[in-house]
């Protein structure tokens, strides 16, 4: 491989200092802008590198905190091809784990999360990177991680191409469909980032969801979490970043806040009364005779509140589970909890039909009810449909649809879920 070592020390608008990096790409150097004095990184691509057209049209569309910012691309006078970006003073996230070992699991998941950002920043681009590994997710030097290198990138409508058929990107972190050739969504960075979670966590990388070993420190959730993202297809992984993200947040029962409050309620008017009646008897008989043991109230018979498990997808769901708890007459199993559940069933009991899998799921859950339901969106209203089915039985016991401004979302699911009687 030839590289450009007689390059000149000053490159176009910039001024090198020194070398930062380097791989069969080429070489990357710190550097200094000539006009502004800003410290950037130029990357001096190799021959066979080509001219860098798409990563650097691809690499601007993303403006994020979380992805390296990509300047120009310009050619020296000797024919090099630069890309001038943002310069990285903490190194990359690979040198990371080589000089700290494994991370705790509260820092991995960390960095976990600002890479879902960054990686959600690009999909919402339609752009899925094909390249996430540890050595493209750079540092800055207060150690916030940004995802860069978009030079295998591509969007999630683009036409085939010759080019798009060869194999790119780095194996060890490769999802499958991507591996054969074949079309690639955002779902194969949702694989790429399991193997790297793992590689964090662990200091190892799986190749497959039976191969996930992690640290006894780990929460069983995360394994979960893991294990889906490295589904061999691509339908069994998580749908979006959000979802995913939503699964790292481990699992969480959320309870009604309305009921919650009135007992607080309740307890602190109990004793701020007891202690004013208190005060008030011993201010006006200073040596009162020994009371009788006051009586126990009787007790309240308190009936347990149906537990729903919410199988809708999107934040639509999440708008639905909310309103849900807001109504004071039931409770909701987390999503994170169901997805758990969902992979274990799905890796250990290998059940083909959907409908099934939720059922066996809400039952796991210890739900005693499954939501399902969908909205649709035009121009400006949207119509939600939303059914409770029974979990034992799966009997359908209420069915309920509600149109109206998609601007007032929130307000329309909670008048749904009012209207549902069991």
């Amino acid at each position: 491989m030839k590289l450009f070592y007689n390059a000149p020390t000053s490159m176009a608008p910039y001024t090198r200092q020194e070398e930062i990096g380097h791989g069969s790409w080429g070489v990357v150097y710190k550097a200094v802008d000539r006009i502004t004095g800003d410290i950037v990184a130029v990357k001096e691509l190799a021959d066979q590198a080509g001219i860098p057209k798409r990563e650097v049209s691809l690499g601007r569309k993303i403006t994020h905190r979380n992805v390296c910012r990509i300047y120009e691309c310009f050619e020296e006078d000797n024919g090099s091809r630069c890309i001038a970006m943002e310069f990285c003073a903490g190194g990359n996230l690979q040198d990371l784990m080589r000089q700290s070992g494994p991370l705790s699991v509260d820092q991995c998941l960390s960095i976990a999360h600002e890479i879902l950002n960054g990686i959600e920043a690009a999909h919402l681009q339609n752009i899925v990177h094909r390249d996430l590994k540890p050595a493209n997710i750079l540092l800055s030097a207060e150690g916030t991680p940004k995802v860069s290198d978009f030079g295998h990138a591509r969007l999630f409508d683009a036409k085939a191409s010759p080019e798009s058929e060869l194999v790119q990107g780095t194996l060890a972190y490769m999802a499958p469909e991507q591996l054969r050739g074949r079309e690639c969504d955002g779902r194969a960075d949702i694989f790429s980032f399991g193997v790297v979670l793992h590689e964090l966590l662990s200091g190892t990388r799986p190749d497959s969801p039976a191969s996930v070993q992690l640290p006894s420190t780990v929460p069983a959730y995360i394994k979960a979490v893991i294990q889906r993202c490295l589904h061999s297809d691509p339908s069994g992984r998580f749908a979006s970043v959000s979802e995913l993200r939503n699964a790292l947040a481990g699992p969480r029962l959320m309870r009604p806040v309305r009921a919650l409050t009135a007992t607080l309620a309740f307890l602190l008017a109990l004793t701020l009364s007891g202690g004013f009646l208190t005060w008030k008897y011993s201010a006006v008989v200073p040596n009162p005779a020994p009371a009788a043991p006051a009586s126990r109230p009787p007790a309240v018979e308190t009936k347990a509140l149906p537990t729903v498990a919410v199988f809708v997808d999107g934040s639509i769901g999440d708008t639905l589970a909310e309103a849900l708890v807001s109504d004071g007459r039931f409770q909701v199993v987390e999503r994170a909890k169901l997805e758990k559940v969902l992979s274990e069933i799905r890796l250990n009991e290998n059940t083909k039909v959907e409908s099934a899998t939720d059922q066996r799921a809400g039952q796991v859950a210890g739900a005693q009810y499954l939501m399902f339901g969908s909205a649709r969106v035009s121009q400006g209203r949207i119509e939600i449909d939303a059914r409770l089915v029974r979990t034992e039985t799966s009997k359908v016991v209420a069915i309920e649809s509600i149109t109206g401004d998609a601007a007032q979302t929130k307000q329309l699911a909670a008048q749904l879920v009012a209207r549902f009687r069991i």
